[in-house]
This record gives C-alpha cells, sequence and structure tokens, in this order.
C-alpha cells in the first residue's frame, strides 16, 4: 500500500505501512512484518516460531531456549522444559530422569544421589536414600547399610553398618545409623536393630559405639560391673 497526502502517493519508508485510504505511513507493529512488494508496503502477520517488533521489516525465528505461540512476543522455556533448535511455538518437556533450568535449550542428565521431578531443578537424596545417575529418583536404602546424604550409586561412599551401631528406618523414606549407647556394645557388622547391642561384661567398660569391650579393659584400681560405661 501507499500513503497518499495531499492527493499524491506516496511510497512508505522501509519498515513502515498505509493502510488503504491512510494518508500517511504507520510504523510496523509488533508479530508484523512490513516490506515493500512491486512499490507497496505490505503489512505481514509472523507466524507461530516467530517474532516480529515494532519497526521491523521481517519476522525472526523464535531462539533456541525460548518459544513463539503468537508469532508476537519471546518466552523462556520454563523450568523442566526446553527448545533445542530455532522456531519452537511450543517448549519440550524434558524426560524421566533429567531437569532443565528456566530458558534452556537442552536437558540436563539428573546427577547421582539427587531426584528429578518433572524435569524441574534437582534436589538431594535424603539420608539413607540413593540413587543412580539418570534414574532422577531417591530409593530407600538396604537395612544395615549406611547411605550419606546424595550417596549416589552403591560405590565406596555407601559401607556397611560398623561393629557399635546398627542402622534403623524411619518412616518409609530415611535410613539413619545409630550408635550403641554407653554400657553396651556390638560386635556385629550391618546390624539392623538396637537388641544387638548387649550389655558390657563384667571387667570391662563401654563408651558410646562400642564394637569390641576388650579394648576398654578395666583399669587396675577400678571395679568394673557388668553394663558399665566408665571404669
Amino acid at each position: 500500500h501507499h500513503a497518499c497526502a495531499q492527493g499524491t502517493k506516496q511510497d512508505c519508508p522501509l519498515n513502515y505501512y498505509a493502510a488503504a485510504g491512510s494518508a500517511t505511513c504507520t510504523p510496523c507493529d509488533d508479530g508484523y512484518y512490513c516490506m515493500r512488494s512491486g512499490g507497496a508496503a505490505l503489512k505481514t502477520a509472523c507466524v507461530a516460531g516467530e517474532y516480529g517488533t515494532a519497526n521491523t521489516y521481517l519476522c525472526r525465528n523464535c531462539p533456541p531456549g525460548y518459544y513463539c505461540p503468537d508469532g508476537i512476543v519471546t518466552t523462556a522455556c520454563p523450568i523442566g522444559k526446553y527448545s533445542d533448535a530455532e522456531g519452537a511455538s511450543i517448549c519440550t518437556s524434558c524426560p524421566a530422569g533429567y531437569y532443565s533450568p528456566l530458558q534452556s535449550s537442552f536437558c540436563i542428565i539428573c546427577p547421582a544421589g539427587h531426584a528429578c521431578t518433572s524435569g524441574a531443578m534437582y534436589t538431594r537424596c535424603l539420608i539413607g536414600q540413593y540413587s543412580y545417575i539418570g534414574s532422577g529418583v531417591c530409593t530407600l536404602g538396604i537395612d544395615g547399610f549406611v547411605y550419606p546424604t546424595y550417596s549416589g550409586q552403591i560405590t565406596s561412599d555407601i559401607y556397611i553398618a560398623p561393629r557399635g551401631t546398627y542402622t534403623q528406618i524411619i518412616g518409609t523414606t530415611q535410613l539413619t545409623l545409630k550408635t550403641c549407647a554407653a554400657g553396651t556394645y556390638n560386635p556385629k557388622l550391618g546390624s539392623t536393630i538396637s537388641t544387638d547391642c548387649i550389655q558390657c561384661p563384667k571387667g570391662f567398660y563401654c563408651p558410646e559405639s562400642t564394637g569390641d569391650p576388650l579394648f576398654y579393659e578395666c583399669p587396675m584400681g577400678n571395679f568394673c560391673p557388668l553394663g558399665s560405661a566408665l571404669p
């Protein structure tokens, strides 16, 4: 289209258009591009996956990490979703075992020892839980073993409950390590019940978490009855 001012037809400059019968040229609107075709300045809407800003003569592809649903605005992909190529009209959800931050063009595999819920940022597993890389789900550990916080897969950082201790399941989600009380001892590895902690024998004393009372023989001149915590 052309502008007609004082009866004279005038070409609109680049990035402008003129509505039919208009005497003036108007800057191109958001979501449109304006360019000449055969001498006329045309206003054409951008399509989904593209965007156009005022005073532009072309539509641009939506950049990675964003989506453009209406040809007007660019919107960052939310947490848990991504767009990995130009021209996206929607963002894609990360698959199970992956996560993505805001405005992401790719998904990141969930690290060991963490949970990734619905593609959101990862959270650490509780003490007594573990997860493998990419699993995205925290699993309660095996009773009798110690799982440090965010321990990850079953490797060197997960170990059998030592002598003088036992493990205890709390609810259905946590497995924690407990120590035998002073005055008791536990010679077993991997204990899962408190009754494995038994009274310290006569002639010995047992500090907290004692595994072998033979290390704590009652000193000469002291009396250590059954269940002694101190000489």
